[in-house]
């Protein structure tokens, strides 16, 4: 079946450190290492610019997820005790 999205639903939340890491290993990799392309050229080349385009890709996809998870965490607590105007920790008693 075809997902008009493009990528099937994960149907939970997704842990961040796990897809940063998975997003952060670049699928060619291997295979520019086995052509013998230099990682780090003098003229740029179709690979370089895929690399670069990869590496802008990584970062961004690295900060969208990293802020994602911490707004959602905010949503989750701290926002519905300022909403309510409750204390969000109990006070202590002495």
């Amino acid at each position: 079946m075809n997902f008009p999205l493009g990528h099937r639903p994960l149907g939970k939340r997704p842990n961040v450190r796990k897809e940063v890491a998975r997003i952060r290993r670049n699928p060619l990799e291997p295979w520019f290492e086995r052509l013998g392309h230099d990682s780090d050229p003098i003229l740029s080349t179709h690979i370089s610019r895929y690399r670069d385009a990869y590496q802008l890709y990584f970062l961004s996809t690295r900060r969208f997820l990293t802020n994602t998870s911490v707004v959602a965490r905010y949503m989750s607590s701290a926002y519905y005790a300022r909403k309510c105007r409750v204390v969000y920790t109990p006070s202590c008693e002495l």
